[in-house]
C-alpha cells in the first residue's frame, strides 16, 4: 500500500499501535499528522519517525472536551489536505 502525497492523522501516535501506524504510513510515503496528549512524549516520537518520513504533531488530551474542540479547529485550519484519520 502507498501513502505517496497524502496526510494521515493518527490519534494515540505516540506510542504503541498508533506510533506503529505512523511509522509505516511514514514508509509509504504519506505524512503522518501524531496526536498525544504529553508534550514530552510527542516531541520524541517527532523525533523519532522523522526519519521516516515528513511528522507533525498535535498536543490534545481527546479526553478534554475542550481540548478536542480545539485540536478540531487545528486540524481543520493546518490540516484541511488530510485525507484519513
Amino acid at each position: 500500500m502507498t501513502f505517496q502525497g497524502q496526510k494521515i492523522i493518527i490519534v494515540g501516535g505516540t506510542s504503541g499501535i498508533g506510533k506503529a501506524v505512523a511509522r509505516s504510513i511514514l514508509k509509504a510515503g504519506g505524512i503522518a499528522v501524531i496526536v498525544g496528549s504529553r508534550q514530552p512524549k510527542l516531541d520524541q516520537a517527532i523525533t523519532e519517525l522523522s526519519k521516516y518520513g515528513k511528522v507533525l504533531g498535535e498536543l490534545a488530551n481527546i479526553a478534554d472536551r475542550e481540548q478536542t474542540k480545539d485540536l478540531i479547529e487545528r486540524i481543520d485550519t493546518n490540516h484541511r489536505d488530510a485525507t484519513l484519520l
